[in-house]
């Protein structure tokens, strides 16, 4: 059993390190070969088994090459993109309603037009996640689980921000089976068609999650509550997950194998005391056995409304392969429940190793597991000690995934896993049992569940606002990753095995590790992946400038928080030397209040002050500094200069566009000039004032605009690299192809971030001495970024 685990994890898990997906023709060969291998078995006197195992890896490595090339083939065809088209589908989980609109999943089940012309041979079908908008004041149509609905969308290929330190939206998308993003385009246009089967999954999730919102109202636990129950985290607002973030505890929101156990043995319990008092029923059925198939139908029945993902899919496992044994009257070995387990997920979701829960869930339990066989304690101490060591495992793994580490963890977690376990779930399962019965008495116990919340989350929110409750440090290469966690596992071995001391020098570049930094007279440019907007950063030896920040989305998506802080705090940048805001755009200005806000900024400036009003009310410090920028105004970091070349102090442009700073940073050998949104009226101005303009590295002006990037700009210029900043499809159609045209015909290399993502460029002090270019997208390269839109 153990070796068929491993080997269909080791067959699994190696297609994760292609690049591209093989054909499905390797799939049959593969296939194939494994026939052939298991006809030889029985010429074969000696090693069976292994050759059993080199057959289960092929078949598994087949299996999940499979899978991934039936959803690669299934994406929206590129022809589809940005085009009206007429669809019908089943809308799956639940839909998560905000002040903004809907955010859903819609199982397209048909094409009927595009762009109003009726073409039923489109062969596009499958999971899309799609965004509905409401305008101010206006009611959208009430969106459930289950229903079937006619709409008229634009979706395009998935696509995310590829950034480092960035969360892989593509990869989520990929392991979530999602073929398509995008939006829902008129509310006229979109016809219900068919109400939810009544007794489907997602359509009892629907009712339990509205009536824990009618129960509650607008309370602060009402979230937490409906996320417990079934799994829906709309309602949680971003305080409550900074605080679940802060105090590590984030992972109480999903239901956890404790819960499922816990719901397993309450059936259990239940079927034994309905026995007790009717003794009857021995001569019918054996209490194990009753007991037993309520307590499994209990915790199956748990897992379904937490949306079965991959935590509960494993948790769940392992709970009916325990129960099966004693159903049995046989104890089955840990390893062997756990070796099940791994078998039973991987077939069930052969890209499950391409997630994060994935890892983080077995992982845990194997640790616990591990630690548990050399505990002589107490019950009491042990638990206590369990966590405690499972809380200094997660240490380097928190430092791995979130590049965060929250202090007070154990503690919270101490008080925080079975105050949740004992006394909120089982209040808000028993509120889920009542609810058929009397909606007074479902309220009444979720009430309850909401009062014990809240309490918790005084004393976490109380933990989370302490100094330093959430330390950040650097992106650590993964091999000094893995010795961290093998460190790890030496200290936390029993007493009085040799070599334990050795486990805290694995640990030491957890401390001692710093991300590179250019030399003395050398700077680094990094152009982030924002979509449409722009954010960079410039670093020197010893200081760093941020130019633009990126976009606030109305909507409460934030370049600055999402992008630009988890970047600089994976260089160690807590501290920002300047802060310039070319002009007042939302696409160049909308992060800056978060970073002004989170971070130490020494100086800011722009060519607006009316964006940054200095009030009792303003977010970020009043002691920074803030200078209208001006041509003219030059400084020197680390033999690097910096000059600024726009606004020009007499010339006045009717458009913002042509008001904005202009910077150029140059090192005697190289050059690089950022010239924000300017236009071609500010371009001659620049010309025509005889402002130093070559350099060798240019962001595109206005994001490659027709208006912009005139030929005399560009051969006053003589770049050999121009990088476009750019949404993917996005609604301005930047760049312009007659733009790409014109840098391509001066010979000029033109890449851009919609493409590439995340682009380095490292200037070298001596001319003679190259560019270093890279971008992010070919160094974390994966078979779900392969498509040909990349």
């Amino acid at each position: 059993m153990h070796g068929l685990a491993i080997s269909s994890f080791l067959g699994i898990y190696a297609l994760a390190w292609f690049t591209n997906l093989p054909d499905k023709r390797w799939c049959f060969l593969m296939v194939a070969f494994s026939i052939l291998i298991l006809g030889l078995l029985r010429l074969l006197p000696l090693g069976r088994k292994y050759l059993l195992y080199t057959i289960c890896i092929f078949l598994s490595f087949s299996y999940a090459c499979w899978t991934a090339n039936t959803i690669a083939q299934a994406q929206l065809p590129q022809v589809f993109e940005g085009k009206n088209l007429q669809v019908v589908g089943l809308v799956q989980d639940l839909p998560e309603a905000s002040k903004t609109g809907y955010n859903f999943l819609l199982q397209v089940e048909k094409v009927l037009a595009v762009d109003g012309q009726p073409d039923p041979a489109i062969a596009f079908a499958g999971r899309v996640r799609l965004a509905w908008y409401s305008q101010p004041n206006e009611a959208l149509p009430e969106l459930q689980a289950g229903e079937r609905w006619q709409f008229v969308i634009r979706a395009k290929r998935p696509h995310g921000l590829s950034n480092p330190s960035g969360f892989d939206y593509e990869r989520w998308l990929f392991a979530e089976r999602i073929i398509a993003t995008g939006y829902v385009r008129e509310k006229e246009d979109a016809i219900r068609l068919a109400l939810p089967a009544r007794f489907s999954v997602d359509s009892i999730r629907e009712y339990i999650n509205r009536a824990i919102a009618k129960a509650l109202g607008e309370q602060a636990s009402t979230g937490l509550v409906q996320g417990l129950a079934v799994a829906a985290t709309a309602g949680i607002s971003q305080k409550q997950w900074q605080v679940l973030k802060a105090t590590g505890t984030a992972h109480l929101l999903s239901i956890s194998g404790l819960h499922i156990a816990m719901v397993a043995s309450l059936g259990w319990l239940a079927m034994s005391l309905v026995w007790w008092l009717l003794p009857a029923l021995y001569l019918y059925l054996p209490v194990r056995l009753a007991g037993g198939i309520v307590g499994a139908g209990l915790a199956t029945a748990y897992a379904l409304l937490a949306g079965f993902n991959i935590p509960t899919q494993r948790s769940l496992v392992m709970v009916l392969i325990l129960m099966l044994g004693l159903l049995l009257r046989q104890r089955l070995s840990f390893s062997v429940s756990f070796a099940w387990a791994v078998l039973v997920v991987l077939m069930l979701d052969p890209l499950a190793p391409l997630t994060l829960g994935f890892w983080l869930s077995f992982g845990s339990v194997a640790l616990l597991a591990l630690l548990s066989q050399h505990q002589a304690h107490s019950k009491g101490v042990r638990l206590f000690s369990l966590q405690l060591s499972l809380s200094m495992f997660l240490i380097p793994l928190n430092i791995a995934f979130f590049s965060s580490l929250p202090v007070y963890s154990p503690l919270a977690n101490l008080v925080a896993i079975p105050w949740v376990t004992l006394v909120v779930v089982p209040l808000i399962l028993l509120g889920i049992l009542v609810l058929p019965l009397s909606f007074e008495g479902a309220s009444g116990l979720w009430q309850l569940a909401a009062k014990a919340l809240d309490g918790l989350e005084w004393g976490l929110t109380y933990l989370a606002e302490l100094p330093n409750a959430l330390l950040y440090f650097p992106e650590l290469p993964w091999y000094w990753l893995v010795l961290a966690m093998l460190g790890m596992l030496l200290i936390l071995l029993p007493r009085g095995i040799p070599g334990r001391w050795l486990g805290l020098i694995c640990l030491l570049p957890l401390l001692t590790w710093q991300p590179s930094k250019p030399a003395l007279g050398e700077f680094r440019l990094t152009v982030l992946d924002v979509g449409q907007g722009l954010a960079t950063v410039i670093q020197t030896a010893e200081h760093s400038l941020v130019f633009d920040t990126g976009s606030k989305s109305p909507y409460g998506f934030d370049m600055g928080e999402v992008v630009l802080a988890p970047w600089l705090r994976s260089q160690q940048l807590s501290s920002l030397d300047m802060l310039m805001v070319s002009h007042g755009d939302n696409d160049h200005r909308g992060g800056a209040d978060y970073l002004l806000e989170h971070f130490s900024v020494q100086q800011l400036v722009t060519n607006d002050q009316a964006n940054f009003p200095k009030s009792a009310g303003q977010a970020w410090s009043v002691n920074t500094p803030l200078t209208m920028c001006a041509a003219g105004q030059t400084w020197v970091w680390d033999e690097v200069r910096f000059e600024v070349l726009n606004p020009l102090p007499k010339i006045k442009h009717s458009k913002e566009n042509n008001q904005a700073c202009v910077l150029r940073v140059s090192n005697g050998g190289h050059a690089l000039l950022l010239p924000a949104d300017i236009e071609q009226a500010a371009e001659q101005a620049l010309l025509a004032q005889g402002s130093k303009l070559q350099a060798d590295v240019v962001l595109v002006p206005h994001h490659g605009s027709k208006t912009s990037s005139s030929i005399k700009f560009l051969q006053a210029l003589t770049p050999k690299l121009a990088i476009v900043s750019s949404g993917y499809l996005n609604r301005f159609h930047h760049p312009h192809p007659k733009i790409v045209e014109r840098y391509q015909a001066q010979g000029i290399e033109l890449l851009n971030t919609a493409a590439t993502g995340a682009i380095e460029v490292n200037f070298p002090r001596l001319a003679q001495q190259a560019l270093i270019i890279s971008s992010y997208r070919e160094q974390q390269a994966g078979f779900w970024k392969s498509w040909e839109g990349h």
